[in-house]
């Protein structure tokens, strides 16, 4: 058990430090690339699905508080947490001025926050990161109020890009290659696949967002790389 946790800990140490590298620049890639500008205007259509204007609502893995920003803009309350203390000085930076708070969250144990705070949960493509996605989905139930909502994003195995990144993985997973990408332009993207250590199919992602206390909503068919999946807290 020890050794579990220390490896997990190990895991969110180096995710910390991969978005705190990442954070200067993190805004920007909602601007110059549309599929991440997108990520805002999804996460509104869904809350408006099940949450009214003036809900309360946490952004676990709020990055930069782009999202957050576009939230709180379209008249949600908005809390933020990250275990990046760099993407939280952004996110407070983004968002001053508005009615939005930040927190650093060291990426283990609970969050920060009372029981049965929150109208809604949001998490773009967050989950996969973490080691130990049930300890997460269960604090998001703990914060939540009864029927409150659930929204995350999560790699979509179905889509062909994310079954292309399988083969990466296992290429990447290899020393040789590890020190090769590391001097070239690919090594975000092979630090990135690193990281992702969830690639569970859509009906396991269902699975264990059930076992923690929510209602998981039908699954949308593929419509990209991230699926959306919705679910209700019981």
């Amino acid at each position: 058990m020890k050794q579990v946790q220390k490896e997990e800990n190990v895991h969110i140490a180096e995710a910390k430090g991969f978005f705190d590298g990442l954070a200067n620049g993190w805004s920007q890639r909602y601007v110059d690339d549309a599929a991440m500008s997108a990520r805002s205007e999804r996460f509104l259509n869904g809350l408006r699905v099940f949450e009214p204007i003036g809900s309360t609502v946490l952004d676990f893995g709020c990055g930069s508080g782009l999202i957050a920003h576009y939230l709180a803009s379209n008249g949600y309350a908005l809390t933020g947490i990250d275990v990046s203390t760099e993407m939280i000085s952004q996110a407070q930076t983004k968002c001053k001025g508005t009615e939005t708070e930040f927190f650093v969250y060291e990426g283990s144990g609970k969050f920060p926050f009372d029981r049965a705070l929150f109208d809604a949960v949001v998490s773009s493509s967050v989950l996969e990161y973490i080691p130990n996605p049930k300890n997460v989905l269960t604090e998001c139930r703990r914060v939540l109020k009864k029927n409150g909502t659930l929204l995350v994003t999560v790699p979509d195995m179905r889509n062909e890009f994310r079954q292309r990144e399988v083969i990466r993985k296992i290429v990447i997973s290899l020393p040789i290659m590890r020190r090769f990408l590391k001097k070239t332009r690919w090594r975000e993207g092979a630090e990135y696949l690193k990281l992702s250590c969830n690639r569970f199919s859509v009906e396991v992602w269902a699975e264990i967002i059930s076992v923690c206390g929510f209602e998981v909503l039908p699954i949308p068919d593929e419509q990209g790389p991230l699926v959306m999946i919705s679910a209700k807290a019981i």
